[in-house]
């Protein structure tokens, strides 16, 4: 007996976007000194979020009918957004930081010429 399922569009694309998305976040945060990897965060958040809503996008479509498609690909799916959900977060996290170091070195820079 031979099945013939067809694969999830994107399925592939949503889980290297969240493992590229995820690299990026943690770029970003462990090298946030560096002022040109606010990019790095950059790019992995906007990389997160297409991760995660093409995952939505293919869940729904697999809810739809279940038996069309292999169980394989709505693994990959689950795994992308997953690791763009984290990625998100790292990202964020990162450029949080380095928005909030910009904005003490102005703070303080402020201060320091209000003396």
């Amino acid at each position: 007996m031979e099945y013939n399922y067809e694969k999830l569009p994107q399925a592939n694309q949503i889980f290297t976007f969240g493992l590229i998305s995820l690299i990026l976040g943690f770029l970003g945060i462990w090298c946030y000194a560096a002022f040109f990897l606010i990019f790095a965060a950059i790019a992995g958040l906007i990389l997160s979020i297409i991760a995660v809503s093409r995952a939505g996008k293919a869940k729904k479509l697999y809810s739809v009918s279940p038996d069309k498609y292999a169980t394989v690909d709505i693994s990959m799916i689950k795994k992308g957004k997953t690791l763009g959900i984290i990625g998100l977060i790292l990202s964020a996290v990162a450029i949080v930081s380095v928005v909030g170091t910009i904005m003490n070195g102005i703070l303080n820079g402020f201060s320091h010429s209000l003396r």
